[in-house]
């Protein structure tokens, strides 16, 4: 007979079930927590024991654990969370779609995730309207901060006693904006009329324009009042309140070149010898309009406005504005992307409005890409990459004459071929003044070097024979030339008889006459541009002799000499 197990305190075993048993009794205990715990083998059957759940937290507790776990989360750490944060409407549609349920999640540059999706259209649109041009006052001054700090200075300086300061710098410097924001942190009390002299163009709409943002009542002397008479007028209302008048002229240069003499009068009201005077702030585009305006001030004795010169954005500060631009949505564009598209604006001009269209077009090819049906589901996640900004780069950056030429009829583009082998082999051909062993450059070309007629004439139909179509005849040839002028692709130097021209085009009467062989002309475009054009076609690359390069360099006499031998 077995020993009895003998237990502390003579405490009773505990109750011993089975397995199936066991089910039972956890399935009655709806919501608590059973813990199973093998225990030793009695006959054929596994015994478990059942450990008491534990109590159920109050609301009070489960809120408070919430609150930490959402805490530590927010602070990078992992934990497990056994109730699901309450997410909103618009994140559980998301999550709940079935095209962005399986894609997945992509890292940014600085190790987090981001949202960037194609087909999520509310995402894209946001990164559309991040990538307008707009100058509104509330958005953050960047790059600027030295500029506005001299705005500000001059405003201050000048409210009351008068002063004029021209702003001037390339297009998409930031001028307007920078001027927009200095203005809307003037003094209370003072008035402020800001035009464009592209919209008002006539001095008395100007003067009449200003005066009713001044709040001030136009004269009305039986008819329409003269530029002078509301000049008159200004010099009154500036003196009633006291100078604290302020006049802003966007497009400054275009009203110089409409009215000089009317600027210059403008000017005169800036400066009264110690009485109230007028506040005036232009804003041009043209670098040299002080050294226009410069004499004509010294003429009528007043003092020249003070300047303020926007420098062109660089690259670094071109790739900081469209960061910034985009950074409500992280990992949308590419790092290398953006190095691209604010290296070639920095070359440029350092346009940063251009900049933003070559963006938003990058924007929508890339959207356009990865959402056709051909598309893999992981491009939908990819941020727009260098070759869908290089694609806008090359729609924005290049030159209007490549549409010209490309949609040309063959004879122009094979006269155009001709002209480019006829000047880069051979100089200026035809020209007794140059020896024959002088040779010139595709930089050089334009402008520079000149062949007649004949000689061209004479390239074209070897070309022609190359190509197997039978060439113009000289009257039509000449006629091809004159057209090709007045699409400002080729400049006639001298007529026929050898009077000097100094424009594209004929004499009257002369066009698609014969007898004017010896006609000098040269190109107006770029071989670069024609070689750009004319790419893609197998024919004109053997004879422009294009190595399809990022430079889109022509040696334009190896592919003509290459093409004859065949």
């Amino acid at each position: 007979m077995p020993r009895r197990r003998s237990y502390a305190g003579d405490a009773m075993p505990p109750p011993v079930r089975t397995l199936k048993a066991t089910c039972r009794v956890a399935k009655a205990n709806s919501g608590a927590q059973t813990a199973w715990k093998k225990t030793p083998r009695q006959g054929n059957n596994k015994v478990m024991a059942v450990v008491p759940p534990s109590p159920p937290k109050t609301p009070i507790q489960a809120e408070t654990e919430l609150r930490t776990t959402r805490k530590r989360m927010q602070q990078g750490k992992s934990v497990g969370m056994e109730t699901p944060p309450k997410s909103s409407p618009a994140k559980a549609s998301a999550a709940a779609s079935p095209e962005k349920a399986g894609s997945p999640v992509p890292a940014t540059d600085d190790g987090g995730t981001s949202r960037w999706n194609c087909t999520n259209k509310r995402v894209v649109r946001e990164v559309q309207s991040a990538l307008v041009d707009d100058t509104r006052v509330d958005a953050p001054l960047l790059c600027r901060e030295k500029e506005s700090a001299t705005l500000d200075a001059f405003l201050a300086k000048a409210m009351g006693r008068g002063g004029a300061l021209c702003v001037c710098g390339l297009p998409g410097s930031g001028k307007s904006f920078t001027v927009s924001r200095a203005i809307a942190s003037v003094a209370k009390g003072v008035s402020v009329a800001m035009l464009n002299c592209m919209a008002v163009t006539e001095p008395r709409d100007i003067l009449a324009s200003a005066l009713r943002d001044w709040g001030i009542a136009v004269p009305d002397s039986g008819g329409a009042a003269t530029a002078p008479e509301l000049l008159a007028h200004v010099r009154d209302a500036v003196s009633a309140r006291s100078g604290r008048l302020v006049l802003v002229l966007d497009e400054l240069d275009h009203l110089f070149r409409a009215s000089p003499a009317f600027l210059v009068e403008l000017l005169a009201v800036c400066e009264r010898g110690g009485t109230p005077a007028l506040t005036l702030v232009g804003i041009a585009n043209a670098l040299d309009l002080m050294q226009r305006l410069l004499p004509r001030v010294t003429a009528r004795r007043i003092d020249a406005p003070q300047m303020l010169s926007f420098a062109p954005y660089d690259k670094s500060r071109l790739k900081h504005l469209l960061e910034q631009r985009i950074a409500t949505v992280p990992g949308a564009f590419d790092t290398r992307s953006l190095d691209l598209c604010a290296m070639r604006f920095a070359a440029a001009t350092g346009d940063m409005r251009r900049a933003l269209q070559v963006c938003r077009r990058a924007l929508e090819k890339h959207v356009a890409s990865a959402t056709s049906p051909g598309a893999a589901p992981a491009a939908r996640t990819k941020p727009v990459d260098v070759p869908s900004m290089a694609s806008a780069l090359h729609e924005a950056l290049r030159s209007p004459e490549v549409d010209i030429v490309r949609n040309l009829p063959q004879h122009g583009q094979l006269a155009l071929c001709a002209f480019v082998e006829r000047l880069v082999t051979g100089g200026s051909v035809g020209d007794p003044t140059s020896s024959s062993s002088s040779k010139t450059t595709t930089s050089h070309v334009v402008g520079g070097a000149s062949c007649t007629l004949d000689d061209l004439r004479e390239s074209y139909a070897r070309l022609c024979a190359l190509e197997r179509l039978p060439p113009l005849a000289p009257g039509e040839f000449a006629h091809l030339a004159d057209t090709l002028a007045d699409q400002a692709l080729l400049v006639r130097l001298t007529s026929a008889a050898g009077r000097l021209m100094g424009c594209r085009g004929t004499l009257p009467g002369q066009r698609g006459a014969s007898g004017r062989g010896t006609e000098r002309w040269t190109l107006r475009v770029t071989p670069k541009d024609i070689a750009l054009a004319l790419k893609g076609i197998k024919f004109y690359e053997r004879i422009l002799d294009v190595k399809c390069s990022g430079s889109g360099g022509v040696s334009a006499g190896a592919g003509a000499n290459a093409a004859s031998k065949k």
